[in-house]
């Protein structure tokens, strides 16, 4: 008999995301959000090919994990965990048995924000090359989807608490292959980048002195 996978609630809505993006990925694991196929069952005329590889009629597993671009995003993504496992066929079955870290450390909350991060930007990605007739390179698509990774494990690790989970190994190899993620704990505390001097074209704010 074949195992039930579970419903991945924790990366939709415990995610560290924009609720939208929340929203978007429950839409896809329900298979719900307005792909080719989708449309065609509603009664729309097409034709409904995939604008990402223009190879294939555009499915929702189709588009967010099985065309050729969504692949590339998906290895570039492992690759950047360092989780070497073969992509299943299906959104639901990936997310079900995505690799969700039962330990915490300040900067766990990767695992948790980027599955959907990424069906997210291959989503737009898809909208912008059907509606603004816009298409970016596949480097771009990859930079933008580790930047909006990045910004948001940076975001909630300025939360985290160091005093009950400090800086371990696994942080630094997640620095490490996430440069991008800008904090870095200093004296028990959080800097978001380097300080820096100001030159001297540069204006300093000073508090106004007392009269």
């Amino acid at each position: 008999m074949e195992e039930k996978k579970e419903w991945p609630l924790k990366l939709v809505w415990s995610s560290p995301v924009l609720p939208k993006v929340g929203v978007f990925t429950w839409l896809a694991l329900k298979k719900r959000i307005l792909t080719g196929e989708r449309l065609s069952r509603l009664g729309f005329l097409g034709p409904f090919r995939c604008v990402m590889c223009k190879k294939a009629d555009e499915s929702l597993d189709h588009l967010l994990l099985q065309c050729e671009e969504a692949q590339m995003v998906w290895n570039f993504l492992l690759g950047k965990l360092g989780w070497q496992t073969p992509l299943p066929n299906s959104v639901f079955e990936l997310l079900s048995s995505w690799n969700i870290q039962s330990h915490i450390s300040v900067f766990s909350s990767v695992w948790l924000v980027a599955p959907s991060l990424v069906v997210w930007e291959i989503w737009k990605e898809r909208n912008r090359r059907i509606f603004q007739e816009k298409e970016e390179s596949s480097a771009s698509l990859l930079s933008r989807v580790e930047r909006e990774i990045s910004e948001s494990v940076s975001a909630a690790a300025r939360n985290h608490s160091l005093t009950k989970y400090p800086y371990s190994s696994e942080d630094n190899f997640i620095q490490a292959n996430w440069p991008l993620v800008n904090c870095q704990p200093v004296n028990g505390s959080w800097r978001v980048s380097p300080l820096s001097e100001p030159t001297k074209d540069e204006v300093k704010w000073e508090p106004p002195t007392k009269e």
